[in-house]
């Protein structure tokens, strides 16, 4: 899960959630308004709408999965012949 720097001076920030592995973004969750708050936490406000280029991103995400899945499948019944 990625959280973005929080800055005073900016207010309150959307980071975006994802899920990866070795540090690449995999799929992103979604993105939550969040606000820190003197003391040092960090509160929950709000989900904010993912990005343009985080569902694109999620949708060659998915169109690749689809496309490797359909490769394995036929490479399986073609040896079975």
């Amino acid at each position: 899960m990625a959280i973005a720097t929080i800055t005073p001076r900016l207010g309150p920030t959307a980071p975006i959630a994802s899920f990866g592995s070795c540090f690449v973004p995999l799929i992103f969750l979604g993105a939550y308004r969040v606000y820190e708050t003197p003391r040092g936490g960090i509160v929950f406000i709000g989900r904010h709408p993912l990005p343009m280029w985080a569902q694109v991103w999620n949708a060659l995400g998915i169109a690749v999965a689809c496309v490797l899945a359909y490769m394995a499948t036929r490479a399986a019944i073609q040896a079975l012949w």
